[in-house]
Parts: structure tokens; sequence; C-alpha cells
């Protein structure tokens, strides 16, 4: 059974292969694998683009996935995209319409966005270092409903809005005995990048953040 972020990443990039797709974030490698598109990852975090740029290296992909290093406001590539995917950056982003926004303007008339995101319903005690956030403050999480309206009023249509929080807790439950797993990923990226993945299954197992799957096509 395919896991709930390789099933968006096929059945998007299969009805589009062989054209492009941005990444708002960096991991996009599976995209490339999946349906041989031409994948393009954008992230505002230069030790990310970089850490991402060398794994891709590694895999012989570069003439599939490359990546920007800036942020995806000011993204402008040089035709529209067919597809595009956000997983775990919206923390940051405080004007979420915005964001999205800025995204969607960048795709093609009825092309797909996909999201795999972190929310939090009430206020959940965070404590950081987090990915996304060193101290909290730059962390802009938001509930399920705020983000859903945010992604909505952005110039796409919701197709599907699906909670994968208990999928998320099952795999961290297998993965970590006693601390953070090894091999690629925040662990390796970061030298405190082991503190972070633990804080966040911290938090995911006591149930004060969610993970949410999305799908939405451009108006």
């Amino acid at each position: 059974m395919m896991s709930p972020r390789v099933r968006i990443f096929s059945a998007l990039c299969t009805a589009h292969e062989g054209k492009r797709l941005p990444s708002a974030g960096c991991g996009v490698r599976r995209i490339a694998q999946l349906s041989g598109a031409s994948v393009v990852g954008v992230d505002i975090t230069r030790e990310y683009v970089q850490a991402a740029r060398d794994l891709t290296r590694r895999l012989g992909l570069e003439d599939r996935v490359s990546f920007h290093h800036g942020d995806i406001v000011e993204h402008r590539p040089a035709s529209p995209y067919d597809a595009a995917v956000t997983m775990h950056v919206q923390m940051n982003v405080a004007d979420k319409k915005e964001w999205y926004s800025a995204i969607a303007s960048r795709l093609a008339p009825r092309a797909r966005l996909a999201t795999w995101e972190i929310v939090s319903e009430g206020e959940a005690a965070l404590a950081y270092p987090m990915p996304w956030s060193m101290d909290g403050s730059d962390s802009h999480v938001v509930s399920t409903g705020a983000l859903h309206t945010a992604i909505s009023s952005a110039g796409v249509s919701p197709v599907t809005w699906v909670d994968d929080t208990q999928w998320v807790r099952e795999r961290l439950a297998a993965a970590f005995v006693g601390a953070a797993p090894a091999g690629p990923g925040l662990v390796m990226m970061l030298d405190d990048g082991a503190a972070r993945v633990l804080d966040l299954a911290a938090v995911l197992q006591s149930g004060g953040l969610q993970v949410y799957r999305g799908a939405f096509v451009k108006e």
C-alpha cells in the first residue's frame, strides 16, 4: 500500500508526465522518480537547497530535478507549471493566502496543487527547536480550517482534504526507538537536526500538531 505522500505524488505526476512541476520545498526527487516529470524545487532556506542539490547529484537525477534558493513569491518561471507541491513549508509563512496565491499564479489552468502540511488545533505548546523554527519567532502554525480557507481562497478549488495524522504517528512510532533515525534528512542536514525531529515527533504523538493532505485545482 502506498503512503499518503506517494499516492499524492503518483496521482499528480502520472497525469503530467514529461511536464514541469514546482515544489515550494525540496522533497521533490521522489516525484521525478515516480513520474519522469521535470521538477523544480524552491526553498527559502539555503542549507536545505544545498543538501537537496547534493542528494540529487548522488541519485543521478540532475537532468530532471533542479533547485532554486529563494521565496516562491519571487520565483518567475519562463512558462506556467502543470502542477505544484508544498510539503511542510507553510509553517513559516504569516500571510498564507498571499503565499498560496503566488503559487497558484504560476500554474497553468486546471493544474493541480498538492499539499502535505502541519497544522494545530488550539494553542499547541511547542518545544523548540522545530524543523521550521529555532525559537518560535518565525513560526506561524494555524488550524486546519484556517489553512484550508487560505488555500481555497488563493485561486484554487479543493478536491480532497484528509487527516493523515494517525498514519504519521504510526510511522514515527515504528521509526523512532529512543532517538531520531539515521540517514538523509533533517538529522543529517542540520547540526541540531536530531533535536528538531525528536521535538516534532513528541508533539505529533501528544496531539499538539496534526498533518493534513490536500489536493486542489487551479481555477
